[in-house]
């Protein structure tokens, strides 16, 4: 005989017993079954009393059938039956607007109602009551609707409240969840409904339900859409919040939700307006979880259309404040659907909002483009608002109250008219994997369809033309989470590619085999239910029930630890669509067969710790002897903490926001916007570092002087004001006075001032900090991207290199870049370098990449590889990137770059910054990413035009109203939205435009590192996963861990797309010191940098002998990092050069180990993100890793070997 796994829960009260017949339930002993009952009872020392935990074994688990995860059942073999037909003839005339307008669909509620171990159904349907289905056994149901007493018309009272003003106004039903408000031990279940009063339905536990919501105070007559309940207040009795939308289709932004407190045993007083929630919403879903982990559960609102989502932080005093602006980088426009989970197993619980985004091109461009409100309604606007675009988002929690933006990243940016979004580990390999649930009565938001309404001559006469329309059938979608947070589309691999229109879905493990099973419902038709046949994978349940805390534990977070790592699920009540689930933590453990701990934080606060657990268990949890080890979080131990204001370092880039079209037609980004850009030196020969901040549109440049232990912003004199933007900028000194000279460049895209504004010009400074404008450069136009200065033709002065980012108004068509060769105090043009006509560069820097002496040049470039210029001597260089391997990198947008050897080979390695993977912009061989450049209409002005491929095919990017409202002509053969959707690129623009257009591609967008190789070549490596979340433009290497090995710092995101680049919040790049990296999260490194990160300089503002980090933003406050690490001691290398190199760029050092270990580091001005950093080494050494010796490769050659070395302090070292 086996273990009945789904019988032991409803037994707990009983002694464990073999092969005796008891009730299924105590209450209704008309239902029996016989049981074998095989369980004991485990105690750890962090639970001492008591019966804490039970466990049961799982029953055998159902057969795959056809080679899918998932078997379809059918609902005549399951008895669950049902017919959600939305046959209110209302719906297409006076309540037209409430049901193309409001809550949609409805939901189903997965609860165990008769606590015989059995997970049960409640379908709530649209205009007809809902339907109770028992849970039997061996996947049988059956409907006890009228039995429970839940068929509305089963009392004089209920009919009443059903058909509230007139026999001919149907009700609709919207969302059901089943929850223990009583804490009786009894699942209750609440019914929200529209303009009608909603049901409590109280568990009398025979069974049978009887609705209080009058009595209790829920009996809420609104456009109620789902209740969802939580403990906010943590006084051990569930609370809730009801999501509202249009009640009667008049509202023009919904109505308010509503907040209810339960003052004990199930009653509840309304406390909206106390606990400071308001604002109208259209709400589609609602969600209780603690994001910032100060044990009090917050929520957040999907809300539909124009209005802003809100996240609502829980004060912990009964008072919620509204932080969605604060912690989200942006969320989506139309947010119809909510989940949360750990989807990147880092111990903290994500949120992932569903919208309307399309899965395909064409689909896509059917519909009336919408971009994101913020972006284009608020030009100029410093309000700081997260802007909302109409795709899904993913918000990974990082731990630090605040979340990155990942959904392009993971995968999941676009998946159809998305209703319904739910996490669970369906192949139980240890990640969570996400259903989706889409399609829509019509295509409301199609361009044509929209065109034909407005045509109509009267209201009744348009909601013709939409009920007319076919509906929207799209396939449900299944995606597996790949080991990483990043996913993969397996619907037809796990036989879940139903079409039609679904809406709410619940997970439950409807036969207790220990996998999670599917149901959900659709429109005009059943319940679907999707039985789950995973094989293999190690698996276990934990179920709870609370004491002090409400008795599910709605609010408890549960978290597994393993050989694998750890996983954490958190327990809630209202998720995806309108839908409650299973209320179970369920967590697939792949191949390991022990759990080595888990851990159970109660809502109270109270923890219990259980250790060396079986896998393949189901277990039961009771709140007993649980310790208060669950604290509120305190301030994490980081490698750097954030403390501009307490160096004087602080200022605000008061730039305004723009978009790329007011600059040029179809710009795909802007091509400024770049700064504010940094340069440091000794500005007043105090022997202390000094920091320039270049001028933005916004903000006028600033010098930030060291002065007694801190920093003081003063103006800069002598300079030229300019209405552009400055580009890179550089001190240095320029004619051999031992003062730090200044090199101010232009970056801008106002094409109505080139060529006469962008004049680059040397500034002399007296020595003292007051610049005086030089002719020292000759006259130049050039829109900067990088600056950057070696002695390229080994005569001991520095030469210098200007990269020529574009030209104003003429993106992408090449601009000049120039070599500048220092002769006689002067800088002229050289003609034959070789470096003219490279490429639109983002970046440079001079390096002796093949170990000659000379400066080459590596340039990062966009539409274009890495390049790499060899010097071969004279000033002369030859294009070497395909030959060294620098084309491993392949086409990319690319931005910062810095050098170190990474390795530990002796020779340099390059990081590089590019777009990375967060966008919804893709790049690869097969299908790079494509833009043309050239004049395709009667007038020869050219224009852009990118492209996408779909199978091989070139389509059009843009909109049809895009393209149309400059380049008409190209689409009159496509009049409709329909049309134009299904066109090639060729049949809009013809073949010989195209073909006689310049085109640009790019191949790649990860960003990485170039690692030097044993037969001298290089070959690219791209940065873990995480990286890519956003664009890297700053760029930093320097030992910052005290490990010896050289780490990279990185600034990310920019708002010069709509949508912004905006994903990430900075990152450091642990060094292992064999060219790989491990991605310290926000919580480890203490790098958060929200916003749009840009320079960054190594700095050490405390004076305490380690490097810290200053970095600006765009249109945001400035960041110092200062570094806490108390483990290593750092030397600050200064090398003392000659007269016309007094920093002694070019210089190589080696530094040994004696562990043996080495590396190289070479002295140079430029490079990174519009950064000219400082001129000093930071090697780090300690107890275990001491340093042997030091040598010094001088700029001509000559070497200094140095085996007496100081501990700490500033080493200067002396040719």
């Amino acid at each position: 005989m086996h273990l009945a796994a789904e019988e032991t829960f409803a037994n707990l009260e009983a002694e464990l017993l073999i092969g005796v017949i008891i009730p299924m339930n105590r209450y209704t002993p008309f239902f029996y079954s016989t049981i074998v009952l095989v369980g004991f009872f485990l105690q750890s020392s962090a639970s001492a009393q008591g019966r804490a935990l039970e466990k049961a074994a799982f029953s055998p688990q159902s057969q795959p059938q056809g080679g899918t995860l998932f078997t379809k059942l059918d609902p005549h073999d399951t008895n669950i039956v049902v017919d959600n037909a939305y046959d209110d003839p209302e719906m297409w005339g006076t309540r037209y607007r409430e049901y193309m307008g409001g809550s949609m669909g409805s939901g189903i509620a997965a609860g165990d109602f008769d606590s015989d171990g059995r997970v049960d159904l409640y379908v709530s349907l649209k205009t007809k009551p809902g339907r109770l289905f028992r849970n039997l056994g061996g996947w049988k149901f059956e409907d006890v609707t009228e039995d429970a007493g839940l068929s509305e018309e089963g009392s004089v009272f209920g009919w009443l409240k059903s058909a509230v003003s007139s026999d001919e106004e149907v009700v609709w039903r919207h969302g059901a969840v089943f929850a223990d408000v009583d804490n009786d031990g009894h699942l209750d279940l609440y019914v929200c409904r529209n303009g009608a009063a909603n049901f409590l339905y109280m568990n009398q536990g025979d069974g049978t339900f009887e609705d209080e919501a009058e009595d209790r105070g829920l009996d809420l007559a609104d456009g109620s859409v789902v209740g969802a309940f939580a403990d906010y207040d943590r006084d051990g009795w569930l609370d809730v919040i009801v999501l509202t939308n249009q009640m009667d289709g008049t509202e023009p932004n919904g109505r308010l939700d509503r907040l209810f407190r339960n003052t004990g045993g199930g009653r509840f007083v309304e406390t909206t307006d106390e606990a400071g929630i308001s604002g109208d919403t259209f709400g589609h879903a609602v969600i209780w979880f603690d994001y910032n982990e100060d044990l009090w559960p917050d929520f957040y609102i999907a809300n539909d259309y124009a209005g802003p989502d809100y996240l609502y932080r829980n004060n912990g005093d009964g008072t919620f404040t509204d932080v969605v602006d604060e912690v989200a980088p942006h969320t989506s426009y139309s947010t119809m659907a909510l989940d949360t989970a750990d989807v990147d197993n880092n111990g903290h619980i994500d949120l992932f909002l569903g919208d309307m985004a399309a899965t395909s091109r064409e689909t896509e461009m059917r519909r009336k483009p919408a971009a994101s409100k913020e972006d284009l309604l608020s030009i100029g606007s410093k309000s700081p608002v997260a802007p909302q675009y109409t795709r899904n988002s993913l918000l990974l929690n990082m731990g630090t109250d605040s979340f990155l933006e990942a959904a392009c990243w993971a995968g999941l940016d676009a998946t159809d008219w998305t209703w319904s979004v739910r996490f669970e580990d369906f192949d139980n390999d240890g990640w969570m994997d996400l259903h989706v649930t889409n399609g829509m009565v019509r295509e409301a938001n199609n361009s044509d369809l929209l065109a034909r309404m407005m045509k109509a001559r009267s209201m009744p006469q348009r909601i013709g033309v939409m009920n007319r329309s076919p509906r929207l059938e799209e396939s449900n979608l299944a995606f597996r989470n790949q080991a990483g947070g990043r996913f993969e589309d397996v619907t037809k691999k796990w036989g879940l590619e139903n079409i039609g229109v679904s809406f709410g879905a619940a997970m439950g493990d409807f036969d207790r085999d220990g996998d999670m099973d599917i149901a959900y419902l659709n429109h005009g038709g059943g319940l679907s239910v999707y039985r789950n046949d995973a094989v293999g994978g190690n698996r276990v349940q934990v179920r709870l029930r609370g004491g002090e805390s409400n008795r599910d534990a709605l609010g408890a977070l549960v978290k597994v630890e393993t050989g694998a790592g750890v996983q954490v699920r958190a327990l809630t009540s209202a998720r995806g669509y309108s839908s409650g689930s299973e209320l179970v933590t369920h967590f697939g453990l792949g191949s390991e067969t022990e759990i080595d701990r888990l851990t159970v934080e109660w809502p109270s606060g109270g923890k219990q710790v259980f250790e060396k657990l079986d896998a393949n268990f189901a277990y039961l949890i009771e709140e007993k002897g649980a310790e208060n080890g669950r604290s509120e979080k305190g301030q994490r131990e980081t490698l750097f903490v954030s403390r501009a204001g307490a160096y004087g370092l602080k200022f605000t880039d008061e730039s305004e926001l723009a978009i790329s079209d007011h600059e040029q037609f179809l710009l795909p980004f802007r091509t400024d916007r770049h700064g504010p850009a940094l340069a440091v030196g000794d500005v007043d020969g105090n022997g202390q570092e000094d920091i320039y901040v270049a001028a933005t549109t916004g903000s006028a440049a600033r010098l930030i002087l060291s002065k007694d232990g801190g920093y003081e912003q003063v103006a800069v004199s002598g300079l030229e004001s300019s209405p552009l933007e400055d580009g890179p900028v550089v001190f240095f000194d320029a004619n051999g006075d031992g003062t730090e000279d200044l090199l101010v460049t232009k970056a801008s895209a106002k094409s109505a001032l080139w060529p006469q504004g962008f004049e680059p010009l040397i500034y002399s400074n007296d020595g003292q900090g007051n610049f005086s404008k030089t002719n020292w450069l000759p006259h130049l136009s050039i829109n900067v991207g990088a600056a950057s200065l070696g002695d390229v033709d080994g005569d001991g002065d520095l030469d210098l290199f200007l990269g020529a980012r574009s030209i104003p108004g003429e993106y992408p068509a090449g601009p000049r870049s120039y070599l500048l060769l220092a002769e006689e105090g002067r800088f002229v043009v050289s003609e034959v370098a070789g470096l003219d006509d490279i490429g639109l560069v983002k970046s440079a820097l001079f390096r002796d990449v093949d170990g000659d002496g000379l400066p080459d040049l590596i340039a990062a470039l966009e539409w274009d590889s890495v390049r790499y210029y060899r010097n071969a001597g004279g000033g002369i260089f030859e294009d070497s990137t395909e030959a060294v391997g620098f084309d491993s990198g392949l086409r990319g947008w690319w931005n910062g770059l810095a050098s170190g050897d990474f390795n530990g080979d002796g020779r340099l390695d390059f990081v590089a910054g590019n777009l990375g993977l967060n966008t919804t912009y893709d790049a690869s061989l097969e299908a790079p990413a494509s833009l043309y450049y050239g004049s395709f209409g009667a007038s020869n002005q050219k224009v852009i035009v990118e492209a996408v491929y779909e199978e091989g095919t070139l389509y059009p990017l843009r909109a049809r109203g895009d393209i149309g409202s400059r380049l008409g002509h190209a689409l009159r053969r496509f009049p409709r939205s329909d049309d134009y959707a299904k066109a090639t690129l060729h049949e809009v623009f013809g073949e010989r435009a195209l073909d006689a257009a310049e085109v640009f591609e790019a191949d790649s967008f990860l960003s990485g590192v170039f690692l030097s190789q044993e037969d001298g070549s290089y070959e690219f490596s791209p940065f873990p996963e995480p990286a890519q979340i956003g664009p890297i433009f700053g760029l930093l290497v320097e030992d910052f861990d005290g490990d010896g090995f050289l780490d990279v710092f990185a600034s990310q995101n920019t708002d010069v797309a709509t949508p912004s680049f905006h994903g990430g919040v900075g990152l450091l790049l642990a060094g292992k010191g064999d060219g790989r990296f491990d991605v310290l999260g926000p919580s480890r490194s203490g790098v958060l940098i929200q916003g749009n990160g840009r320079a960054a300089v190594v700095l050490d503002a405390a004076g305490d002998g380690k490097p810290g980090v200053f970095s600006t933003r765009h249109r945001g406050e400035s960041v110092y990092l200062e570094n806490t690490n108390s483990a290593a001691d750092w030397l600050a290398i200064r090398l003392m050069g000659s007269e016309l190199n007094p920093h002694a760029v070019g210089s190589q050092l080696r530094i040994v180990y004696e562990d043996g270990y080495e590396r190289i580091q070479e002295i140079g001005l430029g490079g990174g993100w519009m950064s000219q950093g400082s001129t000093l080494l930071w090697v780090a050494h300690s107890e275990e890793r001491s340093l042997a010796s030091v040598t010094v490769r001088w700029p001509d050659g000559q070497v200094s070997e140095l085996s007496e070395i100081p501990e700490n302090g500033v080493w200067e070292i002396v040719k």
